[in-house]
């Protein structure tokens, strides 16, 4: 099996038309190296009305129909925020040309949001004006940390890749890394349960170094260089350090980050690359030997690894606030290769101590495929689903405590790709043009108003 060190991975198990858990086996072993910014990318064709093959990327400024998207804010190249003294070499990462930033030097713009209609806000997805047309969907993230949204997107011209994390509420930068060398052999893994984190595949078999923000100071500690290991599926990270989901199904922690070596807690028969991580706390679905529908496990280094639920439903999607765990649960002979004959939301509060959860039942989910993103805060959860192909799509929004769904469309000319995180507030989401968009590519970041969701169903 390839390892780390010399397949750069992207996250097959949540691409458009979600592949099912057997599917993603596969699909791990397939690997891109898309050129320009050198970050691992979903191998996935351009959107179009049946959903496949033949459009060219979008050029992430604009949405047809929809207006233009805020700018990054910057004016010039990005030679500015790239050049300056605030950059120090990472150790273990200068085969890559990784600098990590003083950002208080760095003078990295804010984003400009416009309004997209009641509730409703947009900005380009971009950093700097010298980025290419999109940011790498795979290797961005957002997630929320003490009721603040924290947002890393990963960006990059042919001369660099720029991973930032920022504020959402103020713009501010919070950290950022940079990789000016080895395009072909070096990039972002992926990491969208990873908001803080910055998980780099290194060249020549040298294996995966990560970085973790801190949110409060945006200080970043580097783990040891982990080597020797099977194919990246997904990278998770909390308040504890990072955890990782590798081709061979196991779940690895490195918990304190500065720990040497990655510790395997549970191993799967397939990897699923579905999960989520806050506070101490992490979940994952995975496929346990001699049942068909996946299920659910927790962990705390208290309790260790202990499985929290297990339906007739495959409840292959899970996500985690600091309150409670939700997830959705599908069936239909073919629910593993990501069609679904029904889809229903459940979600149960965080048990502590850690033990099997008090399942509350939510309401069923108009959709046949994709939900392969599901967030959740406070007491909403949220999902992208689709009767059929790309523009039945819909984002779908769940009050837990009353099971209230709201259904709103995707915005005229534009599709929604993932449910990027969610606040006591708001809601984020990103975006591509349709059908000339790359779903591989985030051209727009989309805020949403919690407290105007009867006005958004109907916005457009």
């Amino acid at each position: 099996m390839a390892d780390l060190g010399t397949t750069h991975s992207c996250n097959a198990s949540s691409g458009w038309q979600r592949h099912g858990r057997r599917a993603a086996a596969l699909a791990a072993l397939v690997s891109v190296i898309v050129g320009g910014t050198g970050a691992c990318r979903r191998n996935k064709p351009p959107v179009t009305a049946a959903g496949m093959g033949g459009a060219q990327a979008g050029s992430g400024g604009t949405s047809a129909g929809g207006g233009q998207a805020g700018s990054s804010g910057a004016a010039g190249a990005g030679g500015g925020v790239m050049d300056t003294g605030a950059w120090k070499a990472v150790p273990g990462g200068e085969p890559c040309g990784l600098a990590v930033a003083d950002v208080s030097k760095l003078g990295v713009p804010a984003r400009t949001w416009s309004s997209c209609g009641d509730g409703c806000s947009i900005a380009s997805a971009l950093t700097l004006p010298s980025d290419a047309a999109a940011a790498t969907r795979n290797a961005s993230a957002a997630g929320t940390v003490g009721g603040e949204i924290y947002l890393r997107m990963t960006t990059g011209s042919p001369e660099y890749v720029l991973v930032v994390v920022t504020r959402l509420s103020d713009g501010k930068a919070i950290a950022a890394v940079k990789q000016t060398a080895s395009f072909s052999s070096c990039a972002p893994v992926a990491s969208q349960h990873a908001a803080l984190a910055f998980p780099f595949i290194l060249p020549s078999g040298a294996g995966l170094l990560v970085g973790l923000a801190r949110a409060s100071d945006g200080a970043v500690t580097w783990s040891p260089i982990q080597s020797n290991l099977p194919i990246n599926i997904q990278v998770m990270s909390n308040d504890l350090g990072w955890a990782i989901q590798l081709s061979d199904g196991t779940v690895r922690v490195l918990m304190p980050p500065t720990d040497a070596q990655l510790r395997t807690i549970d191993r799967g028969v397939l990897a699923t690359g579905q999960g989520g991580a806050v506070l101490d706390r992490m979940v994952w679905s995975t496929a346990v030997s001699g049942v068909d529908a996946e299920v659910i496990k927790g962990y705390t280094p208290a309790a260790g690894v202990l499985q929290l639920a297990a339906q007739d439903t495959d409840d292959h999607i899970v996500a985690l606030s600091d309150t409670a765990v939700a997830w959705i649960g599908t069936t239909g002979p073919r629910r593993h290769e990501g069609s679904y004959e029904t889809a229903q939301l459940f979600w149960a509060p965080w048990p502590d101590p850690l033990g099997p959860l008090s399942t509350r039942t939510g309401p069923l989910l108009p959709a046949t495929n994709e939900l392969s993103s599901l967030k959740t805060w406070g007491d909403f959860a949220a999902t992208i689903g689709c009767r059929n192909a790309l523009d039945t799509c819909e984002l779908l929004v769940v009050k837990l405590s009353t099971g209230k769904l709201w259904r709103i469309p995707r915005r005229p000319g534009a599709v929604f790709l993932d449910v990027m995180a969610i606040s006591p507030g708001e809601l984020l989401v990103d975006e591509i043009d349709y059908p000339s968009g790359h779903v591989q590519e985030v051209q727009r970041l989309v805020r949403l108003d919690l407290t105007r969701l009867d006005a958004l169903e109907h916005a457009w």
